[in-house]
């Protein structure tokens, strides 16, 4: 009972009252005497009592409100769920209510005309772009045949190879061809030109110059004039002129 609440009568608040005087025993002495007990009276403390239940009330109710919490964010996050699942049933009821499967025939009958269409566009182009290729390619042949004419001339004239061996030289060209990077160099084995002629004229003792006798007459044959015109081409680097008086390889049509 609470002696700080109202009562009905003097009595009943007698009674509280009555009912909340407490005893207690205490040990006093006066200074310098015997030690004596007495009794001490007072009043019961309800507030500690009704705070600690105010307190362990105030902690179940904050515990139920954080699991009310919880269980409010999960049912709000699967109402979330269901009103996204909802909304893609609407959309997709919507779109099967506006399916016309007249329209979607006349549809894909539209799209494979088109794919017909560029089918047809693109054999065109393809016949069109084909002799192109076909010249581009012709053109690069014969480019590559003219940069391995003179790679071999140039480098024969740098080992003197006599004029009468440049048909047998120029025979060699089968087996060179032009890198990506527009260098001469052998089919097999990537070997540039000059270390390839090289060993080609140590292998071939019939390109080493002759050696200057006196076997030749007074007036000699045209041969010998020719001669002099291809070492007058290989001085002056003129290529066509190296071709058109090399002996035995006169008038060879490069392309």
């Amino acid at each position: 009972m609470d002696i700080f609440g109202k009562f009905a009568s003097r009595e009943e608040l007698l009674g509280a009252v009555e009912e909340a005087i407490l005893c207690e025993k205490e040990t006093v002495g006066a200074e310098g005497g015997a030690p004596r007990e007495e009794e001490r009276f007072f009043l019961k403390n309800d507030a500690a009592a009704a705070a600690d239940e105010i307190r362990a009330r105030y902690e179940a109710q904050r515990g139920e409100a954080k699991e009310l919490r919880a269980r409010l964010a999960e049912a709000e996050s699967r109402a979330d769920r269901l009103a996204k699942e909802n909304a893609r049933l609407t959309a997709t009821n919507e779109e099967f209510s506006n399916y016309n499967p007249e329209k979607q025939r006349d549809e894909i009958n539209r799209l494979l005309e088109e794919v017909g269409r560029l089918k047809a566009d693109n054999r065109g182009l393809n016949e069109q772009i084909e002799p192109l290729n076909r010249l581009i390619a012709d053109y690069k042949r014969k480019e590559d045949e003219r940069t391995i004419d003179k790679a071999l001339i140039d480098e024969a004239a740098k080992l003197g190879v006599r004029p009468e061996a440049m048909r047998d030289v120029m025979f060699r060209r089968s087996m060179l061809a032009v890198s990506d990077l527009g260098t001469v160099q052998t089919k097999e084995g990537g070997i540039g030109v000059a270390e390839f002629m090289k060993a080609e004229y140590d292998a071939s003792p019939l390109w080493h110059p002759q050696s200057q006798g006196g076997g030749s007459a007074p007036g000699a044959p045209s041969k010998a004039d020719g001669a002099e015109l291809y070492r007058e081409a290989v001085r002056k680097k003129d290529f066509e002129g190296m071709i058109a008086n090399a002996p035995e390889f006169k008038g060879v049509t490069l392309g």
